[in-house]
C-alpha cells in the first residue's frame, strides 16, 4: 500500500487555527478529511516505552499503513500532548522490600518531636571523612623530616571498607 504525503503547510496552518478556536479533533478531523490516528499511535509508543526517540516512534509509526511522519512532528505532536523531552534525574535504585521498610520505619517516627530529631545523624550511606579529605595530601617539607607530626596525615581505623 502507498503511503499519504505529509499534510501541507496551508493545511496544518488551518489546523492549527481551528484548534486555537476551540474545536476538537474529531471535529478538525471530519472537516479536513485527516485521520488522528497517528497521533494515538504516537502517544500510545511512548506511554509503552517513554524512553524511546522521535526518530525510532517516526520509524515505527510509519509502518503503519498510510502514514509517513517526521521526527519533528512527533516532538511537536507530543509537546502538544503535554509530553516533553528531558533529561532523566539518577536515583538509587530502591527494591520494593527496601521501599516498604522505609516507609514502616518513617510511619513509627511520624510522632516525633524535634528533639527527638536533633539526635539523629542522618549518613544515607554516605562516607563521612573525619580527618580531612581521603584524596592525596602534600605538603612541604626537609628530606630528613619524613616522620615529624607536623608532616603526618592522621588517619582512624573503622569497620568501612575505606580505612
Amino acid at each position: 500500500m502507498a503511503k499519504k504525503q505529509e499534510i501541507s503547510l496551508k493545511d496544518r496552518q488551518k489546523i492549527v487555527a481551528h484548534y486555537k478556536t476551540g474545536i476538537g479533533y474529531r471535529k478538525i478531523e471530519k472537516e479536513m478529511k485527516i485521520p488522528w490516528s497517528s497521533d494515538a499511535a504516537i502517544l500510545r509508543k511512548v506511554q509503552a516505552n517513554p524512553r524511546m526517540s522521535a526518530p525510532k516512534i517516526a520509524v515505527e509509526v510509519e509502518n503503519e499503513p498510510g502514514v509517513v511522519v517526521h521526527p519533528q512532528t512527533i516532538r511537536n505532536r507530543l509537546n502538544a500532548s503535554g509530553l516533553s523531552g528531558n533529561v532523566a534525574k539518577k536515583k538509587p535504585w530502591i527494591s520494593k522490600t527496601n521501599q516498604r521498610k522505609r516507609l514502616a520505619w518513617a510511619k513509627q517516627k511520624v510522632d516525633w518531636s524535634v528533639d527527638d530529631w536533633k539526635k539523629v545523624l542522618f549518613t544515607d550511606e554516605t562516607k563521612l571523612m573525619l580527618f580531612g579529605s581521603d584524596g592525596l595530601i602534600r605538603v612541604w617539607r626537609k628530606k630528613n623530616e619524613t616522620l615529624k607530626n607536623k608532616y603526618l596525615r592522621p588517619t582512624v581505623k573503622h569497620g568501612g571498607e575505606n580505612s
